[in-house]
């Protein structure tokens, strides 16, 4: 996963506003447990008006990741 999200930063270095770029950063970054980052990336994309069924459930998924880590501190 590390090199799809270097590919991923990479593209988006071109086109900064590609919206599935930022959607599929947030796949890689989750896949590696760097919830905080792939939050970002998932907001990112929604407010660039991504449309995906797996979108809002991403985003639930790693506030909750987030959640549970922030609980074992």
């Amino acid at each position: 996963y590390d090199e799809a999200a270097a590919l991923c930063h990479e593209a988006l270095e071109l086109a900064p506003d590609y919206a599935e770029v930022w959607y599929a950063l947030g796949i890689d970054l989750a896949k590696m447990g760097a919830y905080d980052e792939a939050l970002a990336a998932y907001e990112r994309a929604k407010s660039l008006e991504f449309t995906s069924g797996g979108l809002e459930h991403n985003i639930a998924v790693c506030r909750r990741s987030i959640a549970a880590r922030r609980g074992r501190r």
